[in-house]
């Protein structure tokens, strides 16, 4: 792969330095208790966002870790006793 694009020769091009850029994601839990039973699911990341939030100078790096992807989950709790 290839690039026409102009390169900046003071870029960082190793990625274990530079500033880390703001993010926001969202996530949904929904949850739903009767008597002793619990359900809860929901969804991390929910609109699939792309971030990261350090950088490794070591492994798996060098570079930029990138944010994990959406993710859904469901839990299930039942409690015993009082």
């Amino acid at each position: 792969m290839s690039s026409s694009a102009e390169q900046n020769i003071n870029d960082n091009q190793s990625g274990i330095r530079g500033e880390i850029p703001a993010y926001s994601f969202a996530y949904l839990s929904l949850s739903w208790t009767y008597k002793n039973i619990t359900l809860e699911s929901g969804v991390n990341n929910l609109f699939n966002d792309l971030y990261f939030t350090r950088r490794a100078t070591g492994y798996p790096g060098p570079g930029i870790i990138p944010s994990p992807p959406r993710a859904f989950y469901a839990t299930f709790k039942l409690k015993f006793g009082k």
